[in-house]
Order: structure tokens, then sequence, then C-alpha cells
């Protein structure tokens, strides 16, 4: 199943590049701005939502360098 999914965000990030890359770098701000509302909040339920988005993050962060790898040895 991963390796299936992967593949496909791997042609469709070949396939759309912009909007690949737009979605990757919206993963990376929510997860910096997760980082930056963890810091400036005291409580609890938002520090709990802050940490399951940041380890959101850190597993899409996982999946897109696997769909990198992927994609680096497909044909233009």
């Amino acid at each position: 199943m991963k390796s299936s999914l992967v593949y496909h965000y791997a042609v469709f990030r070949h396939k759309y590049k912009r909007l690949g890359r737009a979605f990757e770098f919206g993963v990376f701000l929510m997860g910096f701005l997760a980082i930056i509302e963890l810091a400036a909040t005291e409580n609890d339920w938002v520090v709990l939502a802050c940490f399951t988005v940041i380890l959101s993050c850190l597993a899409a962060f996982v999946f897109f360098y696997h769909a990198d790898e992927k994609r680096k040895i497909m044909p233009d």
C-alpha cells in the first residue's frame, strides 16, 4: 500500500511540478507555524494539537522523500 501511494504521488509530482512543490511547501509551512504556535501558547489542548500537526508533517516529509527518490528515476 505504501509503495503504491508513494508511486502515485511521484507520478503526480513528476507531471505537475509546480503544484506538487506548492503542496510540499504548504506542508512545510504548516509544520513551521505549528512550531511557532507551540512556543507561544500555554494551553494544553493547543500544545497537543501542535504536536499532532508536527508529527503529521514529519511523516509527510518522509513520504515526500521516498516519492522524490522514485521521481528521480522516472524518464522525462
